[in-house]
């Protein structure tokens, strides 16, 4: 029996002209593996949420076709139904949070449907032994990293014990720890049986697990059908998708500079420690480090051990509890931060790039061309919180590299990046850091790294 059935779907959000699916015709198996792929914006969290029920509940468009679910018209069944069949764990975690706790959140969903105190008890244990969360039980929701946050969510979902599992860039801010963990998890799932529909753009934990691959562009299905384009590096290319060939393990870590009187500083940092309240312990400490002009520095180690914090003290929002940071005067910063949409203010894509500009007088000619430099010259006159998280990513990165900064620190900036703007973006970085700048990147993308030819610090 199917599982998930689409005929003929077409779907048009009420804010954009262009279809964001179209003529889609689907069929995925019971207890299948099924990955979506494609370039951001190809339709992928578009598809996820007209599966969990989102479509056109919560987000307003017109919807073409029939989608039935275990045989069942779907757009006729209530939501409360869907969601007990359909567990989701969306792209932007936090929006789909609705407790202060993590184990609030963990048994709200299973308490709402009636199941017994016994078995919520059994499939939180499993949950939270899989995706490792167990030292975070008892920590507000808003104090986790937004790793920790991916780990929760997927716990959250796999509480209620659902048919099928709908996951949006599940890996997007995973440590490779994590990342393991969400491999399990999956593997488990799908050995029980369970129905599971990824939007993915890395794919290498996915090995031996994932049964079909579904790769989408502007909307419609460009390729259907086994694994195998994901090990060819042509038609990786060819399609927009990550090629990940990279070990970890071949990435070497930078050695602490040692000459602390250099005209080429642009900042330094020594014997820094620091922690959010007096009464918690630090989040790292005896920290030292001086950033040279050119240098492209990957901050690594695994969820919650402090990167964005580091990346907010380099740029001003903290302060130090100990030690001393010195910037260079005169010293431009450019931040980008994990939520694009935190940082999006315009009512347009191409005013978006003047407002953030150090030049206020930048002109027309300027904005064009670093938009077209991150592929969003067609979107212009676009609202930026109506673009998918892939653009309204690439419009955060462009407005930084645009303003001309001498350093230039970005928060995990390829969590939901395909393999063709990757490629693009580890371009941009090269190019800055040979015209001095400095660029530090929060990341657990160990390709990035490679291509970046950026070294790495570990905050582990």
């Amino acid at each position: 029996m199917g599982a998930v059935k689409l005929t003929d779907v077409s779907f048009t959000y009420r804010q954009r002209q262009n279809k964001s699916l179209s003529g889609l015709n689907l069929k995925v198996r019971n207890g299948e593996c099924l990955v979506l792929a494609g370039l951001s914006g190809s339709g992928k969290s578009t598809l996820i949420r007209l599966l969990a029920g989102l479509i056109p509940s919560f987000f307003d468009g017109n919807l073409r076709g029939r989608i039935t679910v275990f045989g069942q018209p779907w757009n006729e069944t209530e939501l409360w139904e869907k969601a007990a069949m359909v567990g989701t764990v969306f792209q932007t975690p936090r929006n789909q949070f609705f407790c202060a706790t993590v184990a609030q959140e963990l048994v709200m969903a299973p308490e709402n449907y009636g199941l017994s105190p016994d078995r919520i008890r059994t499939n939180m244990e499993r949950a939270t032994g899989l995706m490792g969360i167990q030292p975070l039980f008892d920590r507000i929701l808003t104090t986790l990293s937004s790793g920790e946050q991916q780990r929760v969510a997927m716990a959250s979902a796999l509480c209620l014990d659902p048919q099928i599992l709908l996951l949006d860039e599940p890996s997007a801010n995973l440590s490779p720890d994590g990342v393991a963990s969400l491999a399990t998890a999956v593997k488990e799932a799908r050995e029980a049986g369970k129905t599971i529909i990824i939007a993915e753009h890395r794919f290498r934990y996915l090995h031996g697990i994932l049964d079909r691959l579904v790769v989408l562009n502007q909307g419609a299905i460009s390729y259907i059908g086994n694994p195998s384009p994901l090990g060819d590096q042509a038609q990786c290319r060819l399609m927009g998708l990550r090629y990940e060939i990279l070990n970890r393990d071949t990435v070497e870590t930078k050695e602490k500079a040692g000459n602390w009187i250099c005209k080429n500083n642009i900042i330094e940092i020594e014997g820094g420690a620091f922690r959010y309240q007096k009464k918690l312990p630090f989040v790292w400490e005896r920290v030292s480090y001086i950033f040279k002009s050119g240098e492209t520095i990957a901050l690594t180690g695994t969820n919650g051990c402090g990167k964005s914090t580091f990346l907010s003290i380099l740029f001003g929002l903290y302060k130090l509890n100990k030690g001393r940071l010195e910037k260079r005067d005169g010293t431009r910063i450019s931040l980008v931060l994990q939520q694009a949409e935190f940082q999006l203010f315009s009512p347009t894509v191409l005013e978006e790039i003047g407002l953030s500009s150090f030049d206020l007088s930048c002109r027309e000619k300027t904005k064009f061309h670093w938009l077209e430099k991150f592929d969003l010259d067609s979107l212009t006159e676009h609202h930026p919180l109506t673009l998918s998280g892939g653009e309204s990513q690439r419009l955060v990165l462009a407005v930084a590299f645009a303003r001309g900064a001498d350093l230039i620190l970005l928060d995990e900036p390829t969590s939901g990046m395909d393999g063709y703007h990757l490629e693009k973006l580890c371009g941009h970085i090269r190019q800055a850091a040979r015209s001095g700048c400095v660029i530090i990147i929060a990341t657990h993308d160990y390709d990035m790294i490679e291509m970046c030819r950026a070294q790495v610090l570990s905050l582990d």
